[in-house]
């Protein structure tokens, strides 16, 4: 079956109708249809998403408030849901080892601050 989608430029769209086989013309007029109902429904939401816009802003942001709130006063399932839309998920966990060892957080800390402190100490002596 030929391309029944009429191309402008070529002629007229009923010369063009005149060329069809009776079951490419029904084809295309119900292809018609379906797109013209599709364009007039995505106008209607689009008119029903305009008309309600700032109402669904305002509450969305009262939301986003009332969150931030929570996760300032120690809700941990909101600060970690703040946490996840600024800085995003991880992709996949994080396996923190060493060699397949798990690293002892106390030791790190301990090097870490060690680290630090002959840094100060490095600055003082300037």
């Amino acid at each position: 079956m030929k391309d029944h989608l009429f191309q402008p430029g070529v002629g007229t769209y009923a010369e063009w109708l005149r060329t069809l086989t009776p079951e490419e013309k029904e084809a295309h007029l119900k292809e018609r249809a379906e797109r013209k109902k599709k364009r007039n429904l995505e106008k209607e939401l689009k008119e029903i998403f305009m008309a309600n816009a700032d109402q669904w802003i305002a509450e969305f942001n009262n939301a986003t408030v009332s969150i931030l709130k929570k996760a300032q006063d120690g809700d941990v399932a909101a600060y970690n849901a703040v946490g996840d839309r600024v800085f995003g998920k991880p992709k996949s966990p994080v396996d923190v080892t060493s060699n397949g060892n798990t690293i002892d957080p106390t030791s790190t800390m301990v090097a870490t601050a060690d680290s630090l402190i002959e840094k100060l100490k490095s600055r003082e002596k300037k």
